[in-house]
């Protein structure tokens, strides 16, 4: 089974972990920050979307070219390839440096 190689951006998420944030517990701030948080951020399981479709959809494995390397944005239930938030996310140099290291980190990996 071929691998394909995706970056997902799951949007601004409200997880157990960021509501533990200690900066919640400022007086007067904390309370403000809270509300905003829960109008602007989505729940997990929203979050969840852009991973799951990156990982389960049929349309990446059936355009696995397409997606090969691809910025993968939440969009609406699903994923979207997106456009790379940084002009370094597009530097050939930078992307051969990632791969080489990846593969020789995980080059025992392989059965």
């Amino acid at each position: 089974m071929p691998i394909t190689i995706i970056a997902v951006h799951p949007g601004k998420v409200l997880t157990e972990g960021f509501k533990r944030d200690p900066s919640h517990n400022i007086p007067v701030l904390g309370p403000i920050l809270g509300v905003l948080y829960r109008i602007f951020f989505i729940d997990p399981v929203k979050g969840s979307h852009a991973t799951v479709f990156a990982a389960t959809s049929p349309e990446v494995a059936q355009k696995r070219n397409e997606f090969k390397g691809a910025y993968i944005v939440r969009h609406g239930t699903q994923g979207k390839i997106g456009v790379p938030p940084h002009p370094q996310a597009e530097s050939a140099e930078l992307a051969r440096e990632l791969w080489e290291t990846t593969e020789s980190l995980t080059k025992d990996w392989r059965t």
